[in-house]
């Protein structure tokens, strides 16, 4: 049998699946220390009941709680771990991101008022979409009128918009009292942009240039904030297709989260 590397007293196997197999023997390793496996992943040694040490697989969720405990996360090697984690996760993960992501300071509160009863969202760069007719780029949704507000989150890369919110004043979110579900499908973005609007304040033209720079104005000078009878806001990483929720109340949508970068 082959002969540990870091003890040559020990031999070990060669099929082990852990850094054991790589002749590297658990017990002749200093705790926390990590290798990369047999089997590719990444593995650490860790101290079992009995005193003996043993390498650990190490786990999505293990590898995300020490991103999970940064304040903000960046690019580089931060933001690899966090896309290798995310691109093999489960909803439980996912959900672990988005609950640190909304712990984090709400961003460009600001206010207005929806004063019809149906309000769009989608890309706000694109006239109203008609259901069967080619891609889809915004959705009409029967809506409570009245004063509302939009923010957003910003953990992943500090100033990215990661989760928008866009909701009725006296909700917050996540709101134990409004039903949520999926939106009626993907958010498909082609100029960057994302927006809520009161329907009878949407533009009808096929392009309206007055409506475009004004969009532009706020979403390139401060992100996101309030337009005339709604909200609008960067998306997270630019075009793509985006998932979002609606939360309902009285058969109404009271609140809409968009989800850039989770």
């Amino acid at each position: 049998m082959p002969i540990c590397k870091n003890d040559k007293k020990h031999t070990y196997k060669g099929t082990e699946p852990s850094p054991k197999g790589l002749g590297y023997c658990a017990h002749a390793e200093k705790v926390k220390t990590k290798r990369t496996g047999k089997d590719s992943n990444e593995w650490i040694v860790k101290k079992i009941k009995n005193g003996s040490k043993r390498w650990v697989k190490i786990s999505n969720k293990d590898r995300l709680l020490p991103l999970l405990k940064k304040r903000y996360i960046g690019y580089d090697n931060d933001m690899d771990q966090l896309d290798e984690i995310l691109s093999n996760s489960t909803k439980e993960i996912r959900n672990m991101v988005n609950e640190r992501i909304v712990q984090t300071k709400k961003k460009r509160i600001e206010k207005f008022k929806i004063a019809g009863d149906q309000a769009v969202i989608g890309d706000p760069s694109y006239p109203l979409s008609k259901p069967g007719e080619g891609w889809q780029l915004n959705y009409v949704y029967k809506v409570e009128p009245g004063m509302w507000k939009g923010y957003f989150h910003s953990w992943i890369t500090k100033e990215r918009v990661n989760i928008l919110v866009v909701t009725r004043l006296r909700y917050t979110y996540p709101s134990p009292s409004l039903k949520y579900r999926k939106g009626k499908g993907g958010l498909a973005v082609d100029s960057g942009q994302m927006s809520v609007v009161d329907l009878s304040k949407y533009p009808q033209a096929e392009w309206d240039d007055k409506w475009n720079k004004k969009v532009a104005n706020i979403t390139i000078k401060k992100i996101a904030g309030a337009i005339d009878g709604g909200y609008v806001s960067r998306t997270g990483w630019g075009d793509g297709i985006y998932n979002y929720l609606i939360g309902v109340k009285n058969n109404r949508v009271v609140q809409f989260v968009v989800f850039f970068m989770t």
